[in-house]
């Protein structure tokens, strides 16, 4: 391991990642929500669209011990990271059930089926896209750039690509900030339905800071604003129901029902 990574552990030791201590994108809370908001029951393949280095794939693959996971990323340094990561010794658990494409999301059909991500053959795509507007607030470093900067109407691709990945039914689940949703809610029209929106605030009081959109291909039921969740409690301490999330005690998907 270089001095330039490192290697850290998520929900309570569950699963280690490997990642860039400086010049590209460290994972988050975000990946964790993403990753524990869908149940875990009756998932056989899972993709991770926009993986970086792996911590919502590993997860999804720490949660659903049938299911063989999917991490799609473009960055060829962080899909680097994502491999040599898999087979860390805390998550032999898993390893075996994690493949890791350094590709682009847009990639064509053929390309995505050539290296095994087979059209119409998984039931979850999970996605954590960039979600910073390209001319705010752009990182010096082109890592930082690329995991942080995709213009809105590019989410239109990535949706896309989750409705040609996905069986009937099967469910996109990607977490967004909330300025994104009108753009996604169009791209969703096409081919999903049966959405629901779960606002994530820092705390009580304040706007919602991302959003987690779940749609079903094909789905038929109607559009859903579910009650928000907070992340911080008194104190600016974790909340409790955030706590146990983080630490593996709990998933977000409770509060999807």
């Amino acid at each position: 391991m270089t001095e330039n990574v490192t290697k850290d552990a998520f929900l309570d030791g569950k699963i280690h990642v490997l990642q860039p201590a400086r010049g590209g994108h460290r994972a988050g809370i975000d990946a964790v929500l993403l990753a524990t908001a869908f149940p875990a029951q009756n998932r056989t393949r899972i993709a991770d669209l926009g993986a970086g280095c792996g911590v919502a794939g590993f997860i999804a693959a720490a949660r659903c011990p049938e299911a063989e996971v999917h991490l799609v990323e473009l960055d060829p340094d962080m899909a680097s990271l994502a491999r040599d990561g898999k087979y860390l010794i805390e998550n032999k658990e898993f390893s075996d059930r994690i493949c890791v494409h350094q590709l682009d999301v847009a990639a064509s059909s053929a390309q995505r089926n050539e290296v095994g991500l087979t059209s119409q053959t998984f039931d979850t795509v999970i996605s954590n896209p960039p979600f910073n507007d390209l001319d705010l607030n752009q990182s010096p470093s082109t890592q930082r750039r690329l995991a942080h900067a995709l213009d809105q109407s590019q989410l239109a691709e990535w949706v896309k690509t989750s409705a040609d990945l996905l069986k009937s039914k099967g469910e996109l689940w990607m977490i967004i900030r909330p300025s994104g949703l009108p753009e996604l809610l169009i791209a969703l029209d096409k081919a999903f339905g049966s959405v629901r929106v779960l606002p994530v605030f820092t705390a009580a009081g304040k706007n919602a800071s991302r959003i987690i959109v779940t749609a079903k291909k094909g789905g038929r039921g109607a559009f859903s604003l579910l009650p928000g969740f907070n992340v911080h409690g008194d104190k600016e301490r974790y909340s409790q129901n955030a706590e146990d999330i983080f630490r593996g005690r709990a998933a977000l998907a409770d509060f999807f029902r």
